[in-house]
C-alpha cells in the first residue's frame, strides 16, 4: 500500500504563490486558463485526444485545487519553454506595444526626416539622444515579454544612433566644414531611422 502524500504548509503556499504569479502571464498569451490548459495536455499528454477528453481534462484541472506543487511545476517549465521557444519567431503584444511607441518617437524627432532643416545642432543632439532614453523605459515597462523588440532596436541603438552621438557630443560649436559633416552624418542616421522605422512597423 502507498502512503499518502501529505504537503506541508510552506509547499503549499510555495505552489499557491507561483499559481498566481503564472496566471496572469498565462490569460495574457493564451487568453484563458482553460486554453491554456488545453495546450499542454495536447502538447506533453496526448497530442491525439479527443474534445471530450479534453474538456474532462480542463474540468477536472479548473474544479480542482491549485495546490499541487507537482503538477504546478510542470505548469511553469511548459510555459516557460514554450514562451522561450516563441522568441525571435512571433512578436508578443509587449513587442507590437514597444514598436508603436519608439517609431512614433523615432519619426517625430528629427530622425525621423531625412534631409530637412534640422534647426541648430544642439537641438538635433539633444532631440535624438532622448532615444536612449525612450529605449531604456520601454525595456523597464515591458520586461523580457518585448525581447523581438530589443533584438531589432538595440542595434540601431548601439549602432548608428551611438556612433553618431559618440562623435559629436563633446563638440561645442559646430559650423563651416564641421556642420557639412554633421549634416551629413545625420542624413545617414536617418536613412538607418528609416529603415528601423519599417522593420518596427512589422511588430504591430
Amino acid at each position: 500500500m502507498h502512503e499518502e502524500l501529505v504537503m506541508t504548509s510552506v509547499e503549499i503556499e510555495l505552489a499557491e504563490r507561483i499559481y498566481a504569479e503564472l496566471k496572469p502571464e498565462i490569460v495574457k498569451i493564451y487568453g484563458s486558463e482553460a486554453e491554456f490548459h488545453r495546450c499542454f495536455y495536447l502538447k506533453k499528454i496526448n497530442p491525439n485526444a479527443d474534445e471530450i477528453t479534453l474538456r474532462r481534462y480542463i474540468g477536472r484541472v479548473m474544479k480542482s485545487k491549485k495546490s499541487n506543487p507537482e503538477k504546478i511545476a510542470g505548469w511553469k517549465c511548459f510555459f516557460d519553454l514554450e514562451q522561450r521557444e516563441q522568441q525571435g519567431k512571433s512578436p508578443t503584444t509587449s513587442d507590437g506595444k514597444a514598436a508603436w511607441v519608439f517609431r512614433l518617437q523615432v519619426k517625430s524627432r528629427i530622425t525621423g526626416k531625412p534631409g530637412r532643416s534640422i534647426g541648430t545642432p544642439q537641438a538635433a543632439l539633444n532631440s535624438t539622444y532622448k532615444l536612449f532614453d525612450e529605449h531604456r523605459r520601454l525595456l523597464a515597462e515591458h520586461g523580457p515579454e518585448c525581447a523581438v523588440f530589443d533584438e531589432l532596436v538595440e542595434p540601431y541603438v548601439n549602432g548608428p544612433l551611438r556612433q553618431f552621438h559618440t562623435g559629436w557630443h563633446h563638440k561645442k560649436d559646430i559650423e563651416g566644414k564641421s556642420l557639412v559633416a554633421f549634416q551629413e552624418e545625420l542624413l545617414q542616421l536617418q536613412h538607418e531611422s528609416s529603415k528601423l522605422c519599417s522593420q518596427l512597423e512589422k511588430l504591430y
